[in-house]
């Protein structure tokens, strides 16, 4: 079984990030940040590009 693909959330308002990241969580790796800096750091450490931001 192959992995699910990444998206990478980014969005200064948690409640977004919790409610989108929980509607996508079933089909795909999500990864969230509320800043633009932050975003590009936590796709750097995790090691695995997201194919969506």
């Amino acid at each position: 079984m192959s992995e699910n693909p990444t998206v990478l959330l980014v969005d200064d308002e948690p409640l977004n990030l919790k409610l989108i990241g929980r509607v996508l969580s079933d089909d795909y790796q999500v990864l969230s940040a509320t800043t633009g800096a932050d975003a590009l750091r936590r796709s750097a450490l995790s090691g695995n590009f997201p194919g969506l931001l």
